[in-house]
């Protein structure tokens, strides 16, 4: 099944993370919708404290834009391929908040991959 992975190391913490939509991110300039798309922090410190928070507005599942990376619900991006991601909770259309601010995140490296089906 195809779809799309995005994985984030926070700056200086032990924290990840990231998104999955089943759908192939690419820079078609529009959003795409699914119900199974979510988005999701471990706390690698203490697992028990982890979230995945799930789509509930599926028309914004993921945003396709040429100077963006993969658009989570609207409010969860990276911007021209720099080191930092935005993060806004409350307007977010996905069900739980992730971080306890709403703001910009510093991060050591990030990766997407893209799953084709064979």
């Amino acid at each position: 099944m195809p779809g799309t992975v995005v994985v984030i190391k926070v700056k200086n913490t032990n924290e990840i993370l990231g998104g999955y939509n089943p759908l192939i991110w690419t820079k078609q300039g529009k959003y795409l919708a699914t119900t199974n798309s979510f988005i999701f922090s471990l706390k690698t410190q203490y697992l028990p404290n982890s979230i995945i928070s799930r789509i509930i507005r599926a028309d914004f599942a993921i945003g396709c834009y040429p100077k963006y990376g993969p658009i989570f619900g609207g409010f969860f991006y990276m911007q021209n391929d720099n080191k930092e991601w935005t993060y806004n909770h409350r307007d977010s259309n996905y069900e739980k908040r992730l971080r306890p601010n709403n703001n910009h995140i510093l991060i050591d490296e990030f990766e997407v991959f893209q799953v084709l089906k064979s």
